[in-house]
């Protein structure tokens, strides 16, 4: 579980790095969003977990299906 949670937190950081390093939150037209996205931090930290969500999911994904996948006579 922890290795899961550090390697998509690591993924997260970096896909928040990326997309906020192209993209400016304060262009986003303010009738679009709700009140509580009008500020900066807030997208920053929103995007943030959204990241980190779906690395996590994927991983945890990748995980599963390694660990269910058929056994070969190197892994027995």
């Amino acid at each position: 579980m922890g290795i899961i949670v550090w390697c998509s937190f690591l993924a997260a950081g970096a896909g928040t790095t990326f997309t906020f390093a192209f993209c400016d939150p304060a262009m986003i037209p303010l009738e679009a969003v709700p009140l509580f996205w009008q500020s900066r931090p807030a997208i920053y930290a929103i995007g943030f977990f959204m990241f980190w969500i779906m690395a996590a999911l994927s991983a945890s994904l990748t995980l599963y299906m390694v660990r269910t996948g058929p056994k070969t006579a190197e892994r027995e």
